[in-house]
């Protein structure tokens, strides 16, 4: 199902039920673990990681919520958009497999980088 489609505005999102939902997970996994359940512990976590309610809750986080959220990134970018969140939230794709790293030095208001 479509993110934008199931949710009409990033406002209206009642991100308690999201955050309950992603809690819940994250304990099945924590409980399977500690009893010792390995597969069904990784089928927990697949689940998480494929979560839409998971990704929505980890776009807010980085973009609204975290102190850095007013910082121009590598893009240059420093806000966001209620659309440009879903779309972010929808090419969200967790693999395992890390990007390379591209350096790029900010100027501070200091004169410093």
């Amino acid at each position: 199902m479509n993110l934008i489609k199931k949710y009409e505005n990033w406002n209206s999102i009642k991100w308690s039920d999201i955050q309950i939902d992603v809690f819940n997970l994250q304990f099945k996994i924590y409980e399977h673990a500690k009893s010792g359940n390995m597969n069904q512990m990784r089928y927990s976590q697949r689940k998480l990681v494929r979560s839409k309610h998971a990704k929505l809750l980890a776009v807010r986080i980085v973009t609204q919520d975290n102190r850095g959220k007013k910082t121009a990134g590598v893009d240059g970018i420093s806000e966001l958009s209620p659309l440009q969140r879903f779309q972010m939230a929808k090419r969200l794709v967790v693999d395992g497999k890390a990007s390379k790293i591209k350096r790029v030095w900010i100027s501070k208001a200091n004169g410093k980088q």
